[in-house]
């Protein structure tokens, strides 16, 4: 019930698993169906080091395999929206 509301109100929500990993990372994404979402993983400086555009806004996108080990930030933009989640390559 809650998922249904949380979809149908256009609210961008983004869930990471598992985290930290040594492999890969799930982002679970959940915004407006209509528009598609943008996400940036950048490192501890700042600096993008993977990028997904066009990506579907109801979707897991699997991502992080090429990261070294350490502390990362992925940025979800959805128009004015953007969330960001703290990701941990172990070894």
């Amino acid at each position: 019930k809650l998922l249904d509301e949380q979809l149908s109100d256009g609210k961008l929500n983004v869930q990471v698993f598992p985290n930290p990993s040594s492999n890969y990372f799930n982002l679970v994404i959940k915004g407006n169906p209509v528009s598609p979402v943008t996400v940036r993983v950048l490192d501890i400086s700042g600096r993008v080091v993977e990028k997904y555009e066009k990506i579907a806004s109801t979707t897991v996108l699997k991502l992080g395999y090429q990261l070294r080990s350490g502390s990362y930030f992925a940025e979800v933009l959805q128009g004015s929206e953007r969330k960001v989640v703290k990701i941990i390559k172990a070894r």
